[in-house]
């Protein structure tokens, strides 16, 4: 079995845990190569381990689902919602090289900008994509449909559009619903939402999401992908969500612990 690890320098000091790991999987018959990035890598591993944070996995997610490379995550960062083992759990890798993990299939979003007719940005995500105001402190307006059927008008920060896998991050933060990660659906859940009730919807996976962006009077509209640095949104421009045909194939060691996981990291203990 050949496994790319992938360290983040900022959470894995002097990729430390890295270097462990690829000796525990070694003498259990595994050949390891570490690297900084995917893009640094040769050839196809049989699977790929990230070592940092929640987003050290998501900049590798995306590319290895289009790859059908499994990933799996240890969690040198904090919360870690999407790694399989924390950064003192490293032993059992052991059990990874031994073939001895399972696989959850995790939906991912295209997301698609179109102006003028043209498609101007195109890339998927595997937590969220975020339209929201820009650095100035102003409510924007955008329009929700759904198949082609408005929604509704929100006039507010913005709006988050996340998967189930997604739905722990940012869209919890702002009132929206915990999915299992299992299922596939999509949420919208506003952001500081300028109204009296202004409530999250969980769309079945099959339906066609479009944003399109009001009248902005001198405002900006930023649009992020899992976290990554602002797109400019521009008047008459519309943002596609839709859910992506490729799927992550996200390994796990041992049972389904989402729920032990969910209790003790948002109950900080």
């Amino acid at each position: 079995m050949k496994l790319l690890l992938i360290t983040n320098p900022c959470r894995d000091r002097n990729g430390e845990t890295a270097a462990k790991a690829a000796e525990i999987l070694r003498q259990n018959g595994a050949e390891t190569v570490i690297k900084n990035d995917l893009s640094e890598a040769d050839g196809r591993p049989d699977a790929i381990v990230t070592f940092g944070g929640d987003g050290t996995l998501l900049k590798v997610a995306c590319a290895a689902a289009e790859r059908d490379i499994p990933l799996l995550g240890v969690n040198c960062g904090n919360v870690g919602f999407l790694a399989a083992l924390e950064q003192q759990d490293i032993g059992r890798l052991a059990e990874v090289a031994r073939g001895e993990y399972n696989v959850s299939k995790r939906m991912l979003l295209d997301i698609r900008v179109r102006r003028n007719g043209e498609t101007v940005f195109d890339r998927r995500a595997l937590n969220d994509c975020t339209v929201t105001r820009g650095a100035r402190p102003k409510m924007i307006s955008l329009e929700i449909s759904c198949d082609g059927r408005r929604i509704r008008n929100m006039i507010g920060d913005g709006v988050v559009f996340s998967t189930p896998t997604g739905s722990t991050a940012y869209s919890l933060s702002a009132g929206g619903p915990i999915v299992d990660p299992q299922d596939e659906s999509m949420v919208i859940t506003p952001i500081c939402a300028h109204a009296i009730y202004a409530p999250p919807f969980v769309m079945a996976p099959e339906r066609v999401i479009t944003v399109r962006i009001n009248p902005l009077d001198e405002r900006e509209v930023w649009l992020s992908v899992d976290g990554s640095d602002p797109f400019d949104l521009y008047e008459g421009d519309e943002v596609e969500i839709t859910r992506s045909k490729t799927v992550l194939k996200l390994m796990r060691v041992g049972e389904d612990a989402f729920f032990d996981i969910l209790h003790r990291k948002l109950n900080h203990k």
